[in-house]
């Protein structure tokens, strides 16, 4: 056998090395190719499966889906999939039987509902194959085109079930420009590190944060949308920011310096990648023509609100009438004013401290732990605190009690909180509501029928809102009024409430449940002059809690989905009800609110908000409104 030299064998593998270095790039680009070619032809097919649709359906679209909640939920939860599926099966794919999950388990992803799991991936049409391999659904409709009918307990007495009407062709008077649908994204889900579920359609017209918009502005907010690209974003996509997934994916040939592009099907029922930047307001709105027809030149859509960074993360927080904020980071206590930042350090005796109030002259009132306070090295000992005068006062807490926790304070340096024993984070039968006010600590007492009580905020003129529990254990709003006690009561028929908030007027809001049969939550309610009132709870929000009242009687509320996770904050008024941050701030802040702690006499409201990655980000929600205008608004006399 013939003996061959090493530099011979380099020679023979370098022959080999080269061409195979010249065609994996062209078998892997054919492949790309071939897979991207896949899916302009799955929406195809399902074209031809909607033109089936609209000739047995008088020339109409099919809804997005159609989903009632509470006792009709296994009945109505389906999705446009179900209606377009017996075309593709009977008449199209010829017994290859695809799969396609027709109803709930595509529309969202909730932890924990054994409804929603175990879902086949979807095959044939339904699955692009550059989406994963385990996708349940690769396509989604414009919602400008498709209806959707959602509420909980559709067609129940108490509440009307929502509806947007699908259109007809004849309603579409340029279907070669008009996304009837295509490349969607899907639920990122951070417990199971992979995407799961998919939402059918883009965001419409009637989800809550669009709701309030004109048409003008909710075309603005849809080409603020349409310009960023969240295919690949997953904190976006992840719960409970879902939204984000409801958007095109431009799944299809993205590469370093090319954003890529998505398959989209077309009213008229033609199929063209779309490169990403390219679609627009004019291929999602059909009437666009319309929205401007009587102005010269579009305005810029003029958002009531704007939102303020305040540059840190927090936990709880307050604003004043001068606009000082404050709250809690990093185990200091912070301030916010004029665009400055201020550490204000925290109790030389304490491990952490955060402010939770301040009152109109800059006094500013929270809780401390410490360990070396308490002696014994128990860390859930909380003391109450007021910073004045560029010093901390150690407020301690009552004889008999092992904390207190300070909510409240007015302008007389009267504060309000809960006093407990054992665990802080335990209401029960140990738990009083105490006011302290001259080095002294006060209990307010409880209603004769209950065991504890809390309390929440105080006015000016000394009176003082929380909740008791009741002895069948209930939970019911409770005043503190000029030395007596009153019970707030509940809703009609209800079982729970709570007072959060009281103003000057003696306005005070919370929350309350109703007997109706409202398998929802909590309703915001406003109590005055002796009476509650429903201040009424959105069609597609499970429940809304009212946390505080200004002067004016602006109402600060926290608006939460309907799988019970807060989605926006909400501003009530009785001019223009109840209306959603994501309806009265620009499309583009980049912030998404989640909480709101405090709203002061100019409408500034200090919130929590999801920035980015950062989930625990302090914003302040500022009108743009004058203080003046809000108070004309509401029938209150400017000062």
């Amino acid at each position: 056998m013939k003996n061959y030299r090493l530099s011979q064998w380099l020679t023979v593998l370098v022959v080999i090395a080269i061409p195979a270095f010249i065609l994996l790039p062209v078998v892997r680009r054919h492949k790309n190719d071939e897979r991207a070619a896949i899916c302009p032809s799955n929406l195809q097919i399902l074209g031809k499966a909607l033109a089936m649709y609209l000739a047995d359906n008088d020339q109409a679209y099919p809804p997005a889906y159609s989903a009632c909640f509470g006792n009709d939920r296994a009945a109505h939860r389906a999705a446009w999939t179900s209606y377009l599926d017996p075309y593709v099966s009977a008449k199209i794919d010829g017994g290859a039987g695809w799969v396609i999950s027709t109803g709930w388990s595509i529309l969202e992803n909730a932890p924990g509902d054994a409804s929603k799991q175990n879902v086949s991936a979807a095959s044939g049409p339904w699955r692009c194959p550059n989406d994963a391999d385990d996708a349940v659904l690769s396509y989604g409709l414009n919602p400008m085109v498709s209806g959707a009918y959602k509420q909980w307990n559709c067609g129940s007495e108490d509440h009307e079930p929502e509806w947007q009407d699908s259109l007809k062709t004849s309603d579409v008077q340029n279907p070669g420009q008009i996304v009837w649908g295509g490349d969607t994204n899907r639920y990122w889900d951070p417990t199971k590190n992979k995407y799961t579920a998919v939402f059918p359609e883009w965001p419409r017209k009637t989800d809550l944060y669009l709701r309030n918009l004109t048409k003008p502005q909710l075309v603005e907010w849809y080409r603020s949308f349409l310009s960023k690209d969240f295919t690949d974003i997953k904190d976006q996509c992840s719960y409970p920011l879902a939204w984000g997934c409801r958007a095109p994916s431009y799944r299809h040939d993205r590469s370093v310096g090319n954003p890529g592009a998505a398959a989209m099907l077309f009213c008229d029922g033609h199929v063209r990648a779309v490169p990403f930047g390219k679609l627009s307001v004019e291929n999602i709105f059909p009437d666009l023509a319309s929205v401007d027809q009587n102005a010269s030149a579009p305005s810029p859509v003029q958002y009531p609100y704007r939102i303020v960074d305040l540059g840190f993360a927090f936990h709880a927080g307050a604003v004043n009438n001068d606009g000082l904020v404050v709250g809690g980071t990093q185990g200091h206590v912070f301030a916010f004013q004029g665009g400055k930042q201020m550490d204000l350090k925290r109790p030389s005796i304490a491990n952490s401290a955060t402010a939770y109030a301040v009152n109109s002259a800059g006094e500013i009132a929270g809780n401390f732990a410490s360990t070396e306070a308490s002696g014994a090295g128990d860390s859930d000992h909380q003391y109450g605190f007021i910073w004045r005068g560029g010093k901390y006062q150690n407020l301690q807490y009552p004889e008999g009690y092992d904390g207190f926790l300070l909510r409240g304070i007015n302008r007389k340096g009267q504060a309000v909180g809960r006093a407990y024993r054992g665990s802080s984070a335990a209401f029960d039968g140990s738990s009083r509501a105490f006011l302290w006010e001259n080095g002294k600590f006060r209990d307010l007492g409880i209603p004769t029928d209950c065991i504890s009580s809390a309390a929440y905020a105080i006015n000016d003129q000394g009176q003082v809102v929380g909740s008791a529990v009741t002895r069948d254990n209930h939970t019911h709003a409770i005043a503190w009024r000029n030395g007596s006690i009153t019970d707030l009561g509940t809703l009609p028929g209800g079982s729970l409430s709570a007072a959060y908030g009281i103003n000057d007027q003696g306005q005070i809001v919370g929350d309350s449940n109703t007997g109706k049969g409202d398998v929802r939550g909590m309703h915001p309610v406003l109590w005055e002059n002796g009476k509650i009132v429903d201040l009424g709870l959105p069609v597609n929000c499970r429940s809304c809690v009212a946390s505080a009242i200004s002067n004016s009687g602006l109402v600060a509320t926290l608006l939460s989905d309907l799988d019970g996770v807060p989605m926006a904050v909400g501003i009530w008024d009785k001019k223009n009800g109840m209306r959603s941050s994501t309806a009265l701030t620009p499309p583009d802040s980049g912030f998404l609110l989640r909480d709101v702690y405090s709203i002061n006499d100019k409408g500034q409201c200090v919130c929590r908000a999801f920035y980015g990655n950062d989930t625990n980000r302090m914003a302040l929600l500022t009108p743009v409104q004058t203080y003046a205008a809000q108070c004309a608004a509401n029938g209150v006399r400017w000062p």
